[in-house]
C-alpha cells in the first residue's frame, strides 16, 4: 500500500515538473527503491540515500553514490550519506555561534550538535574513501562552519543540506571546496518571523541564497517535502520574491533572478547541451515573462524524464 503511495506521489510531482528527486526518508531508502523499481519504473529519477547505520552494508555490497540500482533503466541510483550536525530553527536546536534570545547561560542556548566534528569526520571519510558523497544537514552558522571544515578535512565532494545562517567567512568556502548548497527556499519565506525572533539582530545572513550565488556555490533547490510541497515552481517564486504573502519581501537583497532560480531548479544545470538526460518541462507561460503569482500556480503542460513522458501528451 505505501509503495502504491509513493508511485501517486512521483506521479504528482511529475505533473509539476519534478524530474528528480533525492529520497531522505529515514530507513532503508536503497533496499525500498529496489523493490520499488523491480515493479515498474518511477515517474521521476530517485537518488537513495544511504544513512550511517547502514554504511557499512552500503561499503560492503561496493555502492557507490551516483550506481544503477534495482532495475529501473538508470533511474533508481544510490543517492548520498545522510549525516546530521545540528536540529532546527523552529526548535532553537540549530548550532548556532550565538546564544537563542533569553536562553543564554543556560543548556543548549546556542543549539546542540547532533554529530560531533571528528566523529562527522570519520564517517565523511569512510563513505568518501568507497565513492559515497556525503549531504550533511547543517541550518545554524556554527553548524554549517563545522559541516564545511569536516569538508576540507576530508576533500571530497558532497552537499550541504539547508545552509540557512552562514558565517559570512564561509560564503566562498562552497565554491572553493566544490560544496553544493541544497537550499529550500519556501523555508525563507515560511520561518521569517521565527527567524526574526530566534536569530534577531543576524537574519541578514539568513537564508542567504544571493550571497552565496555571488561567492559562487552552486545552488540547488529542494522542497524538504513534507515539510513543505514538493513543487518547484513554489520554490522558484519565493526565492525571487522573498515573501509569500502581502508583506513586503523579507531581506529583498537576497532574491534571485528567475533565470538564476530557474538554473537552481534545475540542479544547476544552465545549458542543454547534446547529449544530456532528456529530461524536460513544457510549460504554458514563459518563466521569464511571468509575476510572482503565475510562477507560483506555473500550468506545466508535460513532463519528460529520461526520454519518456512522464505528464502530459503520452
Amino acid at each position: 500500500m505505501v509503495d502504491g503511495w509513493i508511485a501517486d506521489a512521483c506521479e504528482a510531482a511529475a505533473a509539476r515538473g519534478v524530474t528528480g528527486v533525492i529520497d531522505f526518508q529515514y530507513g532503508d531508502a536503497v533496499e525500498d527503491w529496489e523493490r520499488r523499481s523491480a515493479e515498474s519504473p518511477p515517474a521521476v529519477r530517485v537518488a537513495a540515500a544511504v544513512y550511517p547505520s547502514r554504511l557499512d552494508a552500503a561499503v560492503e555490497r561496493g555502492l557507490r553514490t551516483g550506481a544503477e540500482l534495482g532495475v529501473g533503466g538508470g533511474l533508481v541510483r544510490v543517492g548520498p550519506l545522510k549525516l546530521f550536525t545540528d536540529g532546527s530553527l523552529n526548535t532553537r536546536t540549530a548550532l548556532c555561534r550565538d546564544p537563542y534570545p533569553g536562553l543564554a547561560g543556560t543548556d543548549g542556548s546556542h543549539g546542540i550538535e547532533e554529530t560531533s566534528p571528528g566523529e562527522l569526520v570519520r564517517l565523511m571519510r569512510r563513505a568518501a574513501a568507497h565513492g559515497i558523497e556525503p549531504a550533511v544537514h547543517a541550518i545554524g552558522d556554527r553548524a554549517n562552519t563545522v559541516a564545511l571544515d569536516a569538508f576540507e578535512a576530508v576533500r571530497c565532494r558532497g552537499r550541504i543540506e539547508h545552509a540557512q545562517l552562514l558565517s559570512p567567512e564561509d560564503l566562498p568556502r562552497f565554491a572553493r571546496l566544490g560544496v553544493t548548497a541544497g537550499v529550500q527556499p519556501r523555508h525563507a519565506t515560511d520561518d521569517r518571523d521565527v527567524a526574526d525572533r530566534h536569530w534577531a539582530g543576524r537574519t541578514e545572513r539568513a537564508f542567504a541564497y544571493a550571497d552565496l550565488l555571488a561567492a559562487g556555490a552552486r545552488l540547488e533547490f529542494g522542497s524538504d517535502a513534507p515539510v513543505s510541497p514538493l513543487d518547484p515552481w513554489l520554490a522558484i517564486a519565493s526565492a525571487v520574491s522573498r515573501t509569500d504573502d502581502e508583506r513586503p519581501p523579507w531581506h529583498p537583497e537576497q532574491r534571485l533572478s528567475v533565470p538564476d532560480a530557474l538554473v537552481a531548479a534545475a540542479r544547476g544545470r544552465r545549458l542543454i547541451r547534446v547529449g544530456d538526460p532528456a529530461d524536460l518541462v513544457v510549460v504554458d507561460v514563459d518563466p521569464l515573462d511571468a509575476d510572482t503569482g503565475t510562477l507560483r500556480t506555473m500550468p506545466v503542460h508535460a513532463t519528460m524524464t529520461d526520454g519518456r513522458w512522464t505528464h502530459g501528451p503520452y
